[in-house]
C-alpha cells in the first residue's frame, strides 16, 4: 500500500518506510490516562456530598471517560499516521491527521546535494529506548535546508542505512588510483 503510494517515479525504488518509536505517543497518552484518574478521584470524592445529585456525577465521569478516550485514540492515530518514507528519488513526511490536517513534507534528491546526515539522542531514557533523531542536511542552489526524522528508533542504524543509500561514495573512493611500481 505504501509503495503504490509514494513510489511515482519513473525507476523510483522504496528504500525505507520508519514510523516515530511508540514511546512518542506514550507521553500524551499518560498524560491523558492520569488526567482521567485524578478526575474520577476527584468525582469519587465528591459523590458522598452530593449524593442527591447521583445522576449528575456519574454523567461527568462518563463525559471524563470518553474525552479521555477520545485523547488517547488521538494520540494513536496521530502516531500511527505520521511516516517518513525514503525511495531513491526523494524524501517524504507524512503527518496525515484524519478530520483535521495532512502536511506533507517532499524532498526530491534529484534537486538537493545530500551534505550530511547525523544522528542525536538526548537524554538517558531516550538513550535506554534507543530514541533519536536523524537530520539529514541538503545543499540547495538557493540554500541549505535540514530534514528531520524526529524520534525514530534506532537513530544511528537509520543514520547508516541513509549515508549508503543517499550520500554515494566520492569517484576517488570508488576506483582507487593503481599503485606505481
Amino acid at each position: 500500500a505504501v509503495r503504490s503510494k509514494f513510489v511515482t517515479l519513473p525507476q523510483e525504488e522504496l528504500i525505507m518506510v520508519q514510523r516515530k518509536h511508540w514511546a512518542a505517543f506514550a507521553f500524551p497518552l499518560s498524560t491523558a490516562l492520569i488526567l482521567g484518574v485524578f478526575s474520577l478521584i476527584v468525582f469519587s470524592i465528591l459523590f458522598p456530598f452530593f449524593i442527591e445529585y447521583g445522576i449528575l456525577l456519574i454523567s461527568g465521569e462518563a463525559i471524563v471517560l470518553i474525552f479521555i478516550s477520545t485523547l488517547s485514540i488521538k494520540a494513536l492515530v496521530d502516531w500511527y499516521f505520521h511516516l517518513y518514507v525514503v525511495t531513491n528519488r526523494k524524501i517524504i513526511e507524512v503527518c496525515y491527521r484524519p478530520l483535521s490536517s495532512r502536511d506533507i513534507n517532499e524532498v526530491l534528491l534529484d534537486q538537493v546535494k545530500c551534505t550530511e546526515i547525523d544522528a542525536n539522542i538526548n537524554g538517558s531514557i531516550n538513550e535506554f529506548l534507543d530514541i533519536g533523531n536523524v537530520s539529514v542536511t541538503f545543499d540547495r542552489p538557493t540554500h541549505q535546508e535540514q530534514f528531520v526524522f524526529t524520534d525514530v528508533p534506532n537513530p544511528k542504524r537509520i543514520e547508516t542505512w541513509l549515508e549508503s543509500a543517499l550520500c554515494p561514495m566520492p569517484i576517488e573512493q570508488n576506483n582507487p588510483a593503481p599503485e606505481e611500481d
